[in-house]
């Protein structure tokens, strides 16, 4: 479900990028996925689960199309090639610190755990400088 999801999701960033800006697009996407962790913590029924997973799905495939192009823009040239792979290096670290948390403790915990650090990782967001975009005419 997830997958299907994400390609409808990558498709619809490239306008909503251009309409909006990748700044706004990743902090209403990443605003968004700290709502949809919490329904995916605490859930009354199955319906809010699954519509939270979903919801979660297109936010994640939405920043994780902007966040390259992004790192790129915005890093200098010297540390571009450092830069484009750190998120990559951290998304892997952050999968296996998900694992063990599921591992260790209830889901619930490791879900509410991880809408923490969805939270974390907006504050920044919040600071990074929105790209100029070239008009042509």
């Amino acid at each position: 479900m997830t997958s299907i999801i994400g390609i409808f999701a990558s498709l619809s960033t490239g306008p909503l990028v251009e309409w909006l800006g990748p700044r706004r697009v990743m902090s209403i996407a990443m605003g968004l996925s700290i709502v949809m962790w919490l329904g995916l913590a605490f859930p009354p029924n199955k319906m809010v689960l699954y519509a939270s997973r979903a919801g979660l799905s297109i936010c994640v495939y939405i920043i994780v199309t902007i966040l390259n192009p992004l790192v790129a823009e915005l890093s200098p040239h010297k540390f571009r090639g450092l830069a484009g792979s750190f998120p990559e290096i951290s998304g892997a670290l952050g999968a296996l610190i998900g694992y063990l948390l599921a591992f260790l403790a209830p889901w619930e915990v490791a879900t509410a755990l991880c809408t923490l650090t969805a939270a974390v990782l907006f504050v920044p967001l919040l600071f990074v400088t929105e790209v100029r975009r070239r008009t042509t005419f």
